[in-house]
């Protein structure tokens, strides 16, 4: 992972104390044109969720999380969404987590609906 990915997501500490649980339920969703959005139920809603994702094309299935991840961005406590994402056909494997407190849930892996990509197994 990049330093400047590391940084921004230590940076990410919504709240006090630590998630209550991780987000589930996680999907994607077409908005229009090339754009996705990744949706899910908050297992904390009083933390932000990070928004992470591999491209399975140029680097294959990760052996674990969140090796080789990239960080997107942060939806706000309470938001159950994250949008606009490019729809890629390489870009297909979606990881969320709650973060709290510079503490984080377990990551929850969405693959995309939307595209037509190589499915990595659950890590």
């Amino acid at each position: 992972m990049h330093p400047f990915a590391m940084l921004m997501a230590a940076a990410d500490t919504g709240g006090t104390g630590s998630p209550s649980g991780p987000p589930t339920n996680g999907s994607t969703y077409y908005i229009s044109g090339s754009f996705v959005g990744v949706q899910w139920t908050n297992g904390d809603a009083t933390a932000s969720t990070q928004v992470w994702f591999r491209d399975t094309v140029t680097n294959g299935c990760p052996s674990a999380v969140p090796d080789d991840l990239t960080y997107l961005g942060s939806a706000s406590p309470g938001q159950t969404t994250f949008e606009p994402l490019p729809k890629k056909t390489d870009t297909c494997t979606y990881y969320i987590r709650h973060g709290k407190n510079a503490a984080f849930s377990a990551f929850l892996q969405i693959t995309s609906g939307v595209t037509s990509c190589t499915v990595c197994p659950t890590v």
